[in-house]
């Protein structure tokens, strides 16, 4: 199961799962690993930073400042030229050193943090898709729906509404970074996170999408085939 999700989850909620685990150890004052901090954060969240030569310690800088130059300004919705171009590096040779030190493109950054965003704003009853497409730098509401629909399995108005009229697949699964719940909508995964206790793992799943009429228990087998179909699809469309 472990082999499954590694290959098979979208790269972006991979990300979420390997900084989640990485807090999850360096916050746990019981942990063995706890005093080999720098150990963790460079294994599990592709940051190498131990034993590092003089060519690693200037890629993990630049990497670092293109990750904090795309979080200042996810807004703006750099391109990858423009980022490429704030660290001296041509956009191909930044394309790759990015993935292998990030774990995750570029573009699959900005749209993890754009789609943060949007989900802050939509979380405000009074906000509607355009403002929400306008405030988080896209186009228009078109963008916004592509993104929620490529990472989130659902509408943006679907979001908003917490999941009304939705029918959630949901169940219990092996990583290599522990437990978790892993949701799904008929248009993919929407929600996975740490499942330590399955009690409270589905309270929490259900306080995401409260007005969620329809919960359905996935079979194994049916979670591998869902997986595998949403696999796929995201390596027809270039997301993964």
């Amino acid at each position: 199961m472990a082999r499954i999700l590694s290959y098979y989850f979208p790269a972006v909620r991979i990300y979420r799962l390997r900084i989640s685990f990485c807090r999850k150890i360096l916050n746990n004052k019981q942990s063995k690993f706890r005093v080999l901090s720098p150990v963790v954060r460079g294994y599990i969240c592709s940051i190498k930073i131990n034993i590092m030569n003089t060519q690693e310690m200037i890629n993990y800088q630049r990497i670092a400042e293109a990750i904090n130059y795309i979080k200042l300004n996810f807004k703006e919705q750099p391109n990858l030229d423009e980022v490429a171009e704030k660290v001296h590096l041509s956009p191909f040779h930044f394309q790759r050193l990015f993935t292998d030190w990030a774990g995750i493109s570029p573009k699959k950054f900005l749209q993890y943090l754009s789609l943060d965003y949007a989900k802050g704003i939509l979380k405000d009853k009074q906000a509607t898709l355009f403002d929400t497409a306008f405030e988080t730098g896209l186009s228009g509401t078109g963008r916004l729906h592509d993104l929620f629909m490529n990472i989130e399995g659902m509408t943006p108005a679907e979001y908003k509404n917490g999941g009304k009229a939705l029918s959630i697949n949901y169940s219990f699964a092996e990583s290599p970074f522990g437990n978790i719940i892993v949701a799904s909508t008929s248009k993919g995964i929407c929600y996975m996170a740490f499942a330590d206790d399955r009690d409270e793992a589905f309270h929490n799943l259900h306080a995401q999408f409260p007005n969620t009429p329809k919960w359905l228990t996935w079979h194994s087998k049916m979670l591998f085939l869902s997986l595998k179909r949403i696999g796929q699809n995201c390596q027809k469309s270039n997301f993964i």
